[in-house]
């Protein structure tokens, strides 16, 4: 099916909409007519169809057709597993991608020194011993499956639920260690999957910077802009983002440069409702992926309560711009560089995060033990005695 895909961007002059309808069909009716025998297997095939190839069709579309069309096999490989490639890349060659991959903790090729990879086998050692000490802990003090909100004052199920997050979070790191692998291969950059959530203070920096940045971008691409480009339309002004980047190949560089630098000129023109319309898109698009893989992985009891947990940060997210610009807070006093600032922002993004994270781990606490890392039994042993 992805080589399907990969011939219709590269060997054919169908539009992105075309495209995009052609290839979702073919992967949504491959799960539908080819049934595996091995029910764990034929979930797997579906969520990866359905969702991960889905997901990327939509992102690809998103962008511009004059770019695609040249991609090498290599590109298209890249791009599937990291929403990126080296012609994006060259396409898009500004200060504004600059600053943002210093932002996400992205690793070019030059950059992969012997001193980024001991520090990532530093990290990687850490995070292991994280997600061992939080089965010891579970080991002595059961995983709760909290319904609704948690007061802050309950400190047990605080607790609780910040182990479980913890493992949830230590969990997706060592799942993405392979994509190291993948991108010295194919020497593209490194891009983490987390930039130190722990360290988020504000919701927005949270969500648009450091938790689940592979999730991210591809919500952004398929979400968030495109709905801007398209209340920017129905509006009557210039569009924000060009849907197309042209069609003449020998000028895709200077084509695509100029929709970024026209794209960052009409940024702070846009309306703040349209932001608002656009991340809350955003968020329900990321509502209905955690949804879908809840009804196939897990309990039934639990639908519906990732919907809510999104839905509810999505809307935090907007009060808190909206507070910002009245109180001035973060942005004329207790700036994030004071200690004030810091301090104040940090304890409400994770109390905020904690209170509501019963909506979002109660389906996995529902469903037990997934395909989690293996971890000596006398390892679990000897941290007992730290929990």
């Amino acid at each position: 099916m992805p080589s399907a895909h990969y011939l219709l961007l590269t060997r054919t002059s169908l539009e992105n909409a075309a495209i995009a309808a052609v290839s979702c069909s073919l992967f949504v009716g491959f799960t539908l007519i080819f049934q595996c025998a091995h029910e764990a297997a034929s979930t797997f095939v579906r969520v990866f169809s359905t969702v991960f190839f889905t997901l990327k069709v939509l992102e690809c579309s998103a962008g511009p057709r004059s770019g695609t069309k040249n991609w090498t096999p290599i590109n298209y490989i890249e791009f599937l597993f990291t929403s990126d490639n080296d012609v994006l890349r060259r396409l898009r060659n500004c200060e504004a991608d600059s600053a943002e991959s210093k932002l996400r903790g992205i690793v070019f090729p030059k950059d992969r020194t012997c001193g980024f990879y001991l520090s990532f086998a530093i990290k990687l050692t850490a995070t292991y011993l994280v997600y061992a000490l939080t089965r010891a802990y579970f080991s002595v003090y059961p995983l709760e499956a909290v319904r609704g909100l948690i007061f802050p004052w309950d400190l047990k199920h605080i607790v609780n639920n910040l182990f479980h997050a913890i493992q949830l979070y230590a969990i997706l790191e060592l799942r993405y260690l392979p994509m190291l692998g993948l991108v010295i291969l194919l020497q593209a950059p490194y891009a983490p999957i987390f930039n130190a959530p722990y360290l988020a203070c504000s919701l927005r920096d949270f969500w648009s910077n450091r938790w689940d940045l592979v999730i991210q971008k591809m919500l952004h691409s398929i979400a968030f802009k495109p709905t801007l480009a398209y209340l920017a339309v129905k509006r009557g002004g210039e569009e924000w983002i060009p849907i197309d980047g042209g069609h003449d190949d020998g000028d895709q560089v200077s084509t695509l440069q100029s929709a970024s630098q026209k794209a960052h000129r009409l940024e702070n023109r846009i309306p703040s409702a349209h932001i608002a319309i656009a991340v809350m898109a955003a968020f329900s698009l990321s509502c209905l992926l955690h949804e879908y893989i809840v009804l196939l992985f897990m309990d039934s009891k639990a639908l519906g309560e990732n919907t809510l947990f999104f839905m509810i940060q999505g809307v935090l997210c907007l009060s808190q711009a909206f507070l910002q610009k009245i109180t001035g807070f973060g942005t004329t006093w207790a700036l994030k560089g004071s200690l004030a600032g810091v301090s104040i922002g940090w304890s409400l993004t994770m109390m905020t995060l904690l209170v509501t994270s019963p909506l979002f781990l109660r389906p996995y606490a529902l469903n037990g033990e997934l395909i989690l890392p293996i971890v000596p039994a006398s390892l679990i042993a000897f941290l007992k005695g730290m929990v």
